[in-house]
């Protein structure tokens, strides 16, 4: 059963590297369209570079390392990050 478990969390580890430079790029795309307040420019920021440094020690992972914590902790800023930027559009009063 480990060998399933390895699996999972080298996907996991993987997908990591790729969601933290999505995360920076939207964030930078949000704060130059003037939409959010900087606060969320900040949390997008240092919530994609958490999974960009857990997805450097992707290895790491994959062998059961407490590093996915970090992973996790830019997942959770990436999920307040999207909460907060869609209520913003929604609120946003666009012609």
């Amino acid at each position: 059963m480990r060998g399933v478990e390895v699996h999972h969390e080298a996907a996991f580890a993987l997908a990591l590297p790729t969601l933290g430079t999505t995360f920076i790029g939207a964030a930078l795309a949000a704060h130059a369209s003037g939409l959010p307040p900087a606060w969320q420019r900040l949390l997008g920021l240092v919530g994609g570079s958490l999974l960009l440094a857990a997805g450097l020690g992707n290895l790491a992972i994959a062998d059961g390392s407490a590093l996915i914590f970090v992973g996790l902790l830019g997942f959770a800023a990436w999920l307040v990050w999207l909460l907060a930027t869609g209520v913003r559009l929604v609120r946003s009063d666009v012609d």
